[in-house]
């Protein structure tokens, strides 16, 4: 978990369950981080989620149609840009020490799922 302790809104709790609804068991977990998680977010701040999965992106493409439109969703709903990344688990755990950006998730991400 990450070192930044800002409360997650609560509109993002709401979609990280849709998405996990949608992935079902291949979900694992998602993570806030960049400017939001550091509370460092600007009015033109993207939310920038990593969604960690069992497979690989490619294995659940069939899956991204509904995704994209519950993000889409709440982007307009709540007037934000969600930016959702997937990872998948195992290979992000390999690389975590040694991928600056995957050690950046380390260090700043805040568990919302």
């Amino acid at each position: 978990m990450g070192q930044y302790q800002q409360k997650t809104p609560e509109f993002l709790i709401e979609y990280v369950k849709r998405i996990s609804n949608i992935l079902q068991d291949d979900f694992i977990a998602a993570k806030l981080y960049g400017s939001f998680a550091r509370g460092e977010q600007t009015d033109d701040s993207d939310i920038d989620i990593v969604i960690f999965t069992k497979k690989k992106q490619d294995q659940y493409i069939s899956l991204m149609k509904k995704i994209v439109d519950v993000t889409m969703e709440y982007n307009g709903k709540y007037n934000v840009w969600i930016s959702p990344v997937f990872q998948n688990y195992e290979l992000f755990k390999q690389r975590e020490k040694v991928v600056p950006y995957y050690q950046n998730i380390q260090k700043e991400g805040i568990r919302i799922g």
